[in-house]
């Protein structure tokens, strides 16, 4: 099978990789990490399995689930204890109420610890059915290792999560197109129904401000977490999402993760659906091989030192067999880096590809074939004849 593409197309980008920066990033963090927010590979990553406290990271999740639910929420209500919730605060007043866009802007700008309250008592009746509810979604997200048990990240000495775990939450959540217009919000004038001296928030990540490829995502900090952060940016035409926890300077560690990774990486592979991807072997066809192209757009990054281009493979046991009409859905196939990581994805035929003909048919429709045959028949007759007279 030959390799799906070179890497041509990361030529020009690599050969003003320098080879004097560091093999590695350098980070202060504890815990640290850095993905490719469309595949979920891992760039680079140091402790990432370690169980740490998010701080108000935590708020990722509970932004998401929030405006997974605004349609059967309109409305956010302050309950009757809001005001007994410490730390950052949007200043809600008991019945005081708000949209659930302008309350989500108020948990990621402002860092609103009663405004997550509010949410959780409204979704999940209690703080801890709540996190009960956080939890089944990081679950079915992929994480193994998070253990939420408030929805604004205050100290709890089992509220706990990793930095692979977050990154797969904050990779969820981008997916998110409200949420992605939140987190990359500088600044945003809100609604509500009591306070109309607060009404505008300013977001407190500022990254955000410094870096014009930042698009999200947030900031924490407790004593027992330290400073933590998840963050976003997109430079040549890619996003990666980074994780630090435990940071002694948060802004440095995340600095340092985005340009290490936009530095070492290009992108390999970029289709839109219907655009072909590559070629895949099939039986009994015309053709050996078939076109092929994705369900839904296909991107993959690669080192820029890769040893090897990407390959595409088929994810089944036996080829596909001819007749292929165009457009046939064949199953799914394998692209696979350099590292060794691999995607799966649908693929569906862009061309056709005739069945071929068997043996049998192939010679029937051979005129040479009944040249010989009447030749054989005639010799036959003539052998009988002469056998007969004798």
């Amino acid at each position: 099978m030959k390799p799906l593409l070179s890497l041509c197309a990361l030529a020009a980008v690599a050969a003003s990789w320098s080879q004097s920066r560091s093999v590695w990033p350098i980070v202060g963090a504890k815990s640290a990490i850095v993905i490719d927010a469309v595949t979920g590979k891992v760039l680079w990553s140091k402790a990432p399995d370690t169980s740490r406290f998010p701080a108000s990271t935590t708020k990722i999740m509970t932004a998401l689930l929030a405006l997974e639910a605004r349609e059967n929420m309109p409305l956010v209500r302050a309950p009757l204890d809001v005001t007994k919730v410490t730390g950052s605060s949007l200043h809600l007043k008991p019945g005081e109420s708000l949209s659930v866009d302008d309350a989500v802007y108020a948990m990621m700008l402002r860092s609103a610890n009663d405004v997550c309250h509010s949410v959780a008592l409204q979704l999940g009746g209690s703080e801890a059915g709540f996190a009960r509810m956080m939890n089944e979604r990081a679950k079915a997200i992929g994480c193994v290792r998070t253990s939420f048990k408030n929805p604004n990240g205050l100290p709890h000495k089992e509220h706990v999560t990793t930095a692979r775990d977050l990154a797969l939450i904050a990779r969820e959540a981008m997916r998110n197109e409200a949420f992605r217009e939140v987190v990359r919000t500088q600044q945003r004038w809100i609604d509500r129904s009591i306070n109309q001296a607060d009404r505008l928030l300013i977001n407190r990540n500022k990254w955000l401000f410094k870096d014009t490829t930042a698009d999200g995502i947030k900031t924490g900090f407790t004593k027992d977490a330290g400073h933590t952060y998840v963050g976003s940016a997109v430079r040549n035409g890619f996003r990666v999402i980074t994780v630090v926890l435990g940071s002694p300077n948060w802004q440095d560690d995340h600095k340092a993760l985005l340009d290490w990774s936009f530095d070492r990486y290009g992108i390999a592979l970029q289709r839109k659906e219907g655009e072909q991807i590559g070629v895949l072997p099939v039986a009994n066809g015309t053709d050996k091989m078939v076109r092929v192209t994705s369900k839904g757009a296909t991107q993959m990054l690669q080192r820029m030192d890769a040893a090897s281009p990407l390959s595409l493979n088929w994810d089944r046991d036996r080829l596909p067999e001819a007749p292929i009409v165009e457009g046939q859905d064949l199953g799914f196939a394998i692209i696979r880096d350099s590292d060794g990581f691999s995607v799966r994805v649908p693929v569906v035929a862009l061309a056709p590809v005739e069945r071929a003909p068997s043996v049998l048919n192939s010679t029937f429709r051979n005129p040479t074939w009944y040249i010989i045959a009447g030749a054989m028949l005639c010799g036959a007759w003539v052998m009988r004849r002469r056998t007969r007279t004798a």
